[in-house]
């Protein structure tokens, strides 16, 4: 593992641009608006310009982030090994609400009917308003 993410011509599959990170990358980024969310064991959430590789900002956790992140009406939901779900501005990386569960979270947040859903490995499924912020 060398804690990169690489962007790749579609064409002719020469390297556009690299960005390391500063741990290993569990889960696969995710491409929405022109921006790269890439998720790393160095605790952090990365948000990259989707064309020049260049990060825009990074929002840390207290744990790994092994999950990729979802994004919803500009929004940018992550969880973490640190037992947490964080709403993000999707410009900016502030945090606009968080919510602690019983024990840290491996899965991807995902959304049925305009409700966020996360698993938890407490063995709850928690279940939120994508609408609202």
């Amino acid at each position: 593992y060398d804690q990169s993410l690489y962007c790749l011509d579609a064409s002719s599959g020469e390297l556009r641009w690299k960005f390391t990170t500063g741990g290993s990358l569990y889960c696969s980024p995710i491409v929405d608006n022109g921006k790269v969310y890439q998720g790393s064991n160095d605790r952090n959430l990365y948000c990259l310009d989707a064309f020049t590789g260049r990060e825009l900002w990074r929002f840390q956790t207290e744990g790994i982030v092994v999950a990729p992140p979802l994004t919803l009406n500009g929004y940018v939901y992550v969880v973490s090994t640190d037992r947490h779900v964080y709403a993000l501005d999707a410009e900016t990386g502030l945090v606009t609400w968080k919510y602690e569960t019983q024990d840290s979270i491996n899965v991807a947040p995902f959304v049925v009917q305009d409700v966020l859903m996360v698993g938890s490995d407490d063995r709850h499924i928690y279940a939120f308003s994508a609408l609202r912020n």
